[in-house]
């Protein structure tokens, strides 16, 4: 059938013109539920009356008869309203056709809001949506008649179920003969760099003249026909995701469910970005003239370009945010940056919005890092160090090693890193700390034969990189979120033979490592699993890892994000001599960090004022009294 470019055609009546042309193939019958006259169907009737059949207002019985004669080598058009052929037949359709893949192929016309008049009964917005829940099920939206007749034609050649979508409202032809159509892939019909429209059925020609509408603008639209629903072009979609950086999608259609849900879920697996839909937003339609429906629910061109305009807008705020940020970096401080950009970014909101055991561990990682950044600016601007800015923060808490960039150099040196950056390297001495219990192993790991098992090689990694010497410590206490907490010493220094290590003298720490390296030798010169009853080797004897207990986790109380005040001194925020606030030479005071020392001298005045401290176990220090946190003790 020839359609020229302009013409209005009902797609409806292309796909009854495309049955006509292919009619010709013995194989193909043509079902219909007495709607042959709107559903275009007539016209194969009176061609190929031996090959046509009326079931009557039957849908559910229509769907399981194609069924039936599709399994005789047929290939069959069963048609109907796609709020019959799609809602009142889903079941059959599902269970008859979807589950055993037969050659079924539906069309289902007078899809959309577009039917007009007929009111909300017959405007089917859902069908998409339903079929695309259908495993193996091809859907095809063809955008005019040109693309209808090469969708039926697809059709024919493919061997399985289809669902093919047709509208009752005439729409200009787009296409020309020079046109290729293929199952599963979408069309660039023009290009754009800063929004993409991807458009499918009635609303392509409006992503057209959207994208005049933007130009008119500045703003460079791409536009993508997306005639096949499922399977989706995920290449196309990724591909101008990552070009154009948003994304609007137009259907007469449910937004949910339908092209727009297609498109999302490869988006937010493959190219997360802002991302706009146009369609019916979760609600029926009513009765009416067709254009004036569709501009009502928003389904025309000015509505596109709004949808665009504000993706852009999403993406923009973004790029401001990041902005922002960077300029920040040369003058705000670490903690303040910091706190700025967990708070603006959204990082907050999203990880107290769930209360799972993996999202608190999220919420103290992130109060932890601001506490240090904290300390860190607390601590320097108390010494009169103004070097506070975030990049100075990352130096003094990076843990990459430079050792593969030092060449030949042997001087001594110090190399701080993780056990996982250490794996493959040898030192002569190695340091091990923190091996303290919840926190190597970890809490998290305590609940889980598996995790334990890791953290356990991960020690061994640990120890086996030294050389000649292995230093093994664990703080008694530890600063963790906020506060001091009593540490004891990590379950894995009890499974070392305490022959092979030099303990420290107290006498509980000797006890407890001693009497847990006995406990291990045991455990090991026996056949007595160490995690569990029966007869199962563990993974520490060689075998397999047993199956985790199932657990009920009770989610902790929520924790607050927030700023640590400074502790109160005896000091004013300014100093007008050496003597301030009984601040002097000889003076024993109390600092947060430093523990007891005696003021040595007192220079400078107001906020310059400094006081150089003897402190009995942290030596020599100056402090900048506008920032120092101590209490005058005599």
């Amino acid at each position: 059938m020839k359609y020229n470019i302009g013409d209005k055609i009902a797609t409806r009546q292309a796909y009854g013109d495309a049955l006509v042309e292919y009619g010709a193939d013995p194989r193909i019958v043509v079902m219909d539920a007495d709607l042959s006259k709107s559903t275009k169907t007539d016209g194969f009737k009176k061609t190929y009356p031996e090959r046509f059949i009326n079931t009557g207002i039957a849908e559910g019985n229509m769907m399981a008869t194609a069924a039936g004669i599709s399994t005789c080598g047929k290939i069959v058009f069963a048609s109907s309203f796609a709020m019959f052929a799609a809602g009142r037949a889903f079941e059959q359709i599902r269970n008859s056709i979807g589950y055993p893949h037969l050659n079924v192929k539906i069309g289902a016309t007078h899809a959309g809001i577009s039917v007009g008049e007929d009111g909300a009964s017959h405007q089917c917005l859902e069908d998409i949506g339903l079929m695309r829940t259908i495993p193996g099920m091809v859907i095809l939206n063809p955008a005019d008649a040109v693309e209808s007749n090469l969708a039926v034609k697809a059709a024919i050649d493919y061997d399985g179920p289809v669902y093919l979508r047709f509208g009752r409202l005439a729409v200009p032809t787009i296409f020309d003969d020079s046109y290729k159509f293929e199952i599963g892939k979408g069309v660039e019909l023009s290009g754009g760099t800063d929004v993409t429209l991807i458009g499918t059925g009635l609303l392509v020609p409006a992503c057209s003249e959207a994208k005049e509408i933007l130009a008119g603008e500045g703003i460079s639209a791409r536009v993508i026909n997306m005639a096949t629903i499922k399977p989706i072009d995920k290449d196309i979609i990724i591909k101008a995701a990552t070009e154009t950086g948003a994304i609007v999608t137009a259907e007469e259609h449910n937004v949910i469910g339908g092209l727009g849900s297609a498109v999302a879920e490869v988006l937010v697996e493959n190219a997360p970005v802002p991302m706009q839909r146009v369609g019916t937003q979760d609600v029926f339609g009513r009765s009416g003239k067709p254009y004036p429906l569709l501009e009502m629910y928003g389904l025309d061109a000015k509505t596109i370009a709004e949808k665009a305009k504000a993706a852009i807008a999403k993406l923009q705020a973004f790029r401001d945010l990041i902005a922002g940020f960077v300029e920040a970096v040369s003058h705000t401080g670490a903690y303040e940056l910091g706190k700025d950009i967990v708070r603006q970014s959204g990082i907050i909101n999203d990880i107290y919005q769930d209360r799972s055991p993996e999202n608190l561990s999220r919420q103290e990682n992130i109060e932890e890092l601001i506490n240090g950044m904290h300390d860190f600016c607390a601590g320097r601007e108390e010494e009169g160090n103004t070097h506070i800015l975030l990049t100075d923060y990352l130096s003094e808490v990076s843990l990459l090693t430079d050792q593969d960039s030092e060449g030949a150099d042997d001087a001594p040196k110090v190399t701080l890193m993780t056990i996982h950056s250490a794996k493959g390297l040898e030192f002569k001495n190695v340091f091990v700390v923190g091996l303290e219990e919840n926190l190597f192993p970890s809490p998290m790991a305590g609940d889980s034969y598996k995790q334990l098992e890791e953290e356990r090689r991960l020690f061994y990694v640990a120890i086996t990189r030294a050389e000649e010497h292995c230093f093994l410590s664990f703080a008694k206490t530890r600063f963790k979120y906020g506060k001091v907490e009593f540490s004891n010493p990590s379950r894995f220094l009890k499974d070392i033979d305490a022959r092979y290590l030099n303990l420290p003298q107290e006498d509980i720490v000797s006890r407890k490592v001693e009497e847990g390296a006995k406990r291990f030798r045991r455990e090991m010169d026996s056949d007595t699993p160490r995690y569990i009853s029966g007869n199962s080797p563990s993974m520490f004897d060689g075998g397999e890892i047993p199956e985790e207990p199932r657990r009920f986790v009770k989610p902790a109380a929520p924790r607050v994000l927030r700023r640590i005040p400074a502790a109160e001194t005896s000091v004013g925020t300014s100093a007008s001599s050496p003597a301030v606030n009984g601040v002097c030479a000889g003076k024993q005071i109390e600092h947060e960090r430093f523990g007891i020392g005696e003021i040595i001298k007192v220079e400078g005045s107001g906020d310059n004022c400094k006081a150089t401290v003897r402190f009995r176990n942290a030596g020599e220090k100056q402090l900048l009294l506008k920032f120092a946190r101590f209490k005058i003790i005599e």
